[in-house]
């Protein structure tokens, strides 16, 4: 493992690896205030986004006591991603190195499916295998990597057909089929989420590109793929035809909804919402929430604001939507960690969206009114990823390797 991910710089490299806090990207005003969580710790701020769904779940409902961590295996490098195995039999598991491993879950022994460690680029730390989606139907798996071509590296987001090999079913790397790809401007800030939604398309997170403060203006600018989450048909890449923005001259229209800075994990719920962990700049992390039907062609504001509060950035405010809850870096908070709602054996309420964050410590749970509270006997220092297994069951991972299971005490 590179050593730069193992110093003092444990912590900083898991913030590259989400794309945090970059200085020069400043506020214009600093209107924030903290409340306090059900643990008694600080927390969010919280704001009601529009489209906000009548059924919520209060803070109250969450015993944040009765989460706990369950460790199931060790040892992976630099996990990335987790995603139910095609066979049901465990999870598939990514490494920013370019492997993928299938984890038992009867057995908690670990298999190689997929290496594609000869066209992944690792030589800075938010580049490498960032991302896996299993097909609704199994048979193939779909992939985001930034590889070695141009100066910063190009998104690929690619699709491999699984078959059957020894001891189950392996993703064939000579198979690739390539739907997208993106230069990156800058090494950093390269998102990299893939989901399968409740519709059967495939969406995909990108980053504004990286540097600091948007210098481009990729997160407004509706001409770019960077800054937004896509929507494309699985088979050949190209945009679904009811996209937002499919027949405007000069847009994108793989485009879906677009204003992120770099959502580092984002998940629907059984209800079909989206839940969105949008990694912050200078100042705030946020949690977003849109109701099914209500995430198309939305705008999330970066770069013309971060969290809630408004940049130096001149553009129109007016439709913006903004998040259910944004998280100091004054409180401790340096990069968000999306996860899961509707997880299974966490003893949390139906509802209930668990996140976290690389620098804080512990997990996070909220309802979609945004009141957040800390699950402070769910601790794992260096969180990089959340994932589910076959029965939506919820896995956490961390910089060292370690994965667990996240369960009701």
């Amino acid at each position: 493992m590179n050593s730069s991910w193992r110093t003092v710089a444990t912590v900083a490299a898991l913030v590259a690896v989400a794309g945090a806090c970059s200085s020069g990207e400043r506020l214009a005003t600093s209107k924030s205030t903290s409340t306090l969580s059900a643990a008694g710790d600080r927390a969010a701020t919280t704001t009601l986004a529009s489209g906000t769904p009548s059924t919520t779940v209060a803070s109250a409902a969450i015993n944040a006591n009765a989460v706990t961590l369950d460790k199931v295996a060790k040892g992976y490098d630099q996990p990335t991603s987790i995603v139910a195995a095609p066979d049901q039999a465990g999870v598939w598991i990514a490494e920013r190195s370019g492997k993928v491993w299938e984890l038992s879950s009867a057995t908690g022994t670990r298999r190689e499916v997929l290496d594609l460690s000869d066209r992944v680029e690792t030589g800075y730390t938010e580049q490498g295998l960032l991302g896996l989606a299993v097909a609704p139907d199994r048979t193939y798996l779909v992939v985001d990597y930034v590889n070695t071509e141009g100066a910063h590296g190009t998104t690929i987001v690619a699709r491999y057909p699984i078959s059957s090999g020894d001891g189950g079913p392996v993703a064939d790397a000579d198979g690739e089929k390539v739907l997208l790809s993106v230069k990156q401007p800058f090494d950093n800030h390269n998102g990299g989420q893939l989901a399968f939604g409740p519709d059967g398309k495939l969406y995909v997170a990108l980053g504004d590109g990286g540097s600091q403060g948007d210098p481009s203006g990729n997160g407004q600018n509706t001409a770019v793929p960077l800054a937004k989450i896509l929507r494309i048909e699985p088979d050949t890449g190209k945009a679904v035809t009811d996209n937002p923005f499919v027949g405007r001259p000069g847009a994108d229209d793989r485009i879906w909804l677009y204003g992120v800075r770099n959502p580092w994990r984002f998940s629907f719920d059984s209800a079909g919402a989206m839940w969105i962990a949008d990694v912050g700049g200078s100042d705030f992390e946020e949690v977003d929430h849109l109701a099914a039907g209500q995430s198309k062609g939305v705008n999330l504001g970066w770069h013309l604001r971060e969290g809630t509060e408004d940049t130096e950035v001149a553009g129109d405010r007016s439709k913006l939507v903004d998040p259910i809850a944004t998280f100091s870096h004054d409180d401790g908070w340096c990069s968000i960690i999306g996860g899961f709602s509707d997880a299974s054996g966490t003893g949390l309420p139906a509802g209930v969206y668990v996140f976290g964050d690389s620098c804080r410590g512990e997990l996070w749970a909220t309802g979609a009114n945004g009141k957040a509270a800390a699950l402070p006997k769910a601790k794992i220092s260096g969180l990089t990823t959340f994932g589910t297994g076959p029965g939506r069951e919820l896995y956490a991972a961390n910089l060292d390797g370690d994965v667990y299971r996240v369960v009701g005490s």
